[in-house]
């Protein structure tokens, strides 16, 4: 009976290490993909971020009627710093070659923070452009 019960109880741990092993944070090259905040535009946010792409890319956004959704990934380094700048889904390719620019200079971000610390974040960002006055981010 108590070989039994240890085999049940080697088991049950054996599970549960597993189970712990599979919600770990996976990481390519250092890059965090889930945090416990996410990266932030330091001048106000997300809203911040689309008044600066607005304000950076101004009306030749517009020129050939860009209607559409641009998804950007980009990743913001521990000290705030963007890189590796890349459009998932674009809308022209000057357009698209002026979000990357655009991103590329903007102004350091404040951090993603996982566990209390600062960590080098994968960050997603959609833009609609729907409308000359209007660049929202959905």
């Amino acid at each position: 009976m108590k070989k039994y019960l240890f085999a049940a109880a080697v088991a049950f741990m054996s599970v549960a290490a597993m189970a712990q092993d599979s919600t770990k944070v996976v990481t390519t090259a250092g890059v965090q993909r889930v945090v416990n905040r996410e990266p932030r535009f330091k001048k106000g946010g997300r809203q911040g971020f689309v008044n600066y792409i607005k304000e950076a890319l101004g009306p030749a956004a517009y020129i050939n009627n860009n209607d559409g959704v641009a998804i950007v990934t980009f990743t913001v380094h521990r000290d705030g710093t963007v890189t590796d700048v890349k459009i998932k889904q674009g809308i022209e390719k000057v357009l698209n070659e002026s979000i990357i620019r655009v991103i590329k200079d903007s102004p350091k971000w404040i951090p993603g923070y996982k566990d209390g610390r600062p960590v080098t974040t994968l960050y997603t960002f959609t833009i609609s452009f729907s409308d000359p006055q209007v660049i929202n981010e959905y």
